[in-house]
C-alpha cells in the first residue's frame, strides 16, 4: 500500500487542474504518508537487515489497519468522480 499511495501523491498533483472546489477530499493520502515517512518503500528495503525489515513491517501492517479502509474508499470516490466527470465533459464537446 506505501507505493500506491506514493503513486497516489503524485496523481493527485495532475488532477489538480481539474479539480472543483467541492470535490473529492485527498487528504487522506498525505496524512497516510506522513505517517509511514520514517519507514523505507520500494525495494530499498530489501537491502536493510532481515529483522530491522520484519520490524518495518510489522509497523506498516499498523499503520494499515488504520488506514486501508478509508484509503480503498477514497479511491473508489475518486474513480468515480472522475470517471462521471470525464463522460459529462465528453458528452459536452458531442453537443
Amino acid at each position: 500500500m506505501p507505493l500506491g499511495v506514493y503513486k497516489m501523491n503524485q496523481i493527485i498533483s495532475w488532477l489538480e487542474p481539474y479539480k472543483k472546489t467541492d470535490e473529492v477530499d485527498m487528504s487522506i493520502f498525505r496524512e497516510y504518508d506522513t505517517n509511514t515517512n520514517d519507514l523505507p518503500i520500494g525495494t530499498g528495503r530489501l537491502q536493510w537487515d532481515i529483522e530491522k525489515f520484519i520490524q518495518f513491517e510489522k509497523e506498516f501492517d499498523e499503520i494499515n489497519k488504520i488506514f486501508k479502509a478509508d484509503i480503498l474508499r477514497k479511491c473508489r470516490e475518486l474513480i468515480d468522480t472522475y470517471t462521471l466527470a470525464s463522460i459529462e465533459g465528453s458528452e459536452a464537446k458531442e453537443e
